[in-house]
């Protein structure tokens, strides 16, 4: 029999204690700085280049990138350029990071008349920019955890993307107070179990072992949790909580892209 997907959605609550609410808002006002700080950079890069100097811009660029340390997939590529071109290691680094930035800056052709398109150029830079720029402070500035800082930056780097392509309106700053999803991927060697007593601890410390759910409906029996978020603030009703599920029934593959709990 055919498999079949479709998104479900299923909302709980959350009976939280005073001290878990605090964590909570304050993990949501540091996740809101982060994606304020990524915002703002986008902005500068845009009022630089449309000010003529773009080219101080790309400089700043290549100099993050290559104050970066090289890691994954980075160090074999850096060791393929040293075997083939008989430099070294960091020169090998910088000629990578250097070719990096080239391509980000440079400006694409239209396919109809073969104009320049300076709009989309601008927008890629922005936003590779205030990414580079976030990666480079996070650690100084924000006390969230390396995973929700990725999610973050890959949500920002989607919605940046749709605005490159003219699909959506750029990202905008949130407000203080304005609710701010707290996100974290549910993998392999790190599960995610729905329960009474959820461990929520991945989303701010210790503190949020033990979140009381209220279970009104349980989730299905093949149903496995890929991700887990929490948005809202403290005074309002509700204080949703997502979480992508993946169910596996007899006769059809159905995938839960949100589970909703609200806090109460």
């Amino acid at each position: 029999m055919s498999e079949a997907t479709k998104t479900l959605a299923y909302r709980y609550r959350l009976r939280l204690t005073p001290a878990q609410e605090d964590i909570l808002d304050r993990s949501q006002e540091q996740l809101r700085l982060v994606w304020n700080h990524l915002v703002r950079s986008q902005h500068k890069v845009e009022h630089e280049w449309r000010h003529g100097r773009a080219a101080s811009i790309k400089n700043e660029l290549l100099e993050l990138s290559l104050a970066k340390n090289a890691t994954g997939q980075a160090i074999p590529s850096a060791r393929k350029i040293t075997e083939e071109r008989g430099v070294s290691m960091e020169e090998a680094l910088r000629l990578m990071r250097q070719k990096f930035v080239e391509k980000v800056s440079a400006i694409p052709l239209r396919k109809k008349d073969g104009s320049r398109c300076l709009r989309i150029a601008r927008r890629k830079m922005a936003t590779e920019y205030a990414v580079t720029v976030v990666n480079a402070k996070f650690k100084h500035y924000y006390g969230l955890g390396a995973r929700m800082c990725k999610v973050l930056r890959d949500k920002f780097q989607k919605c940046s993307d749709m605005w490159i392509k003219g699909k959506f309106r750029r990202p905008r700053f949130k407000r203080k107070g304005e609710s701010v999803a707290l996100q974290r991927q549910v993998q392999s060697n790190s599960p995610f179990k729905l329960k009474r007593f959820s461990d929520l601890s991945a989303l701010g410390g210790q503190a949020l072992k033990k979140c009381e759910v209220i279970i009104h409906r349980p989730l299905p029996d093949s149903a496995e949790i890929k991700q887990i978020a929490v948005s809202g603030r403290r005074g309002r009703p509700k204080r949703p909580m997502a979480c992508a599920t993946r169910l596996t029934s007899v006769r059809r593959h159905e995938r839960v892209r949100s589970l909703t709990i609200l806090r109460a």
